[in-house]
């Protein structure tokens, strides 16, 4: 059986990242354990973090 959601969307800013944090909350107070990947980031070399991946921290206590 498949544990993994994958969400995509043809266009951006079209919702995904709402939808994300929306569908984590969710799934912390049904699991112990969530996980968040994101296969693509796109930052400059001055900086490192990636906006999406510090509100998930920022959100749910990442360690």
């Amino acid at each position: 059986m498949t544990k993994t959601i994958f969400i995509a969307s043809a266009e951006p800013y079209s919702g995904k990242s709402l939808v994300a944090l929306g569908l984590v909350n969710m799934l912390l107070s049904k699991a112990q354990k969530v996980g968040y990947f994101k296969p693509v980031i796109n930052t400059g070399p001055d900086n490192r973090h990636d906006a999406h991946i510090d509100r998930y921290c920022a959100t749910f206590s990442c360690p």
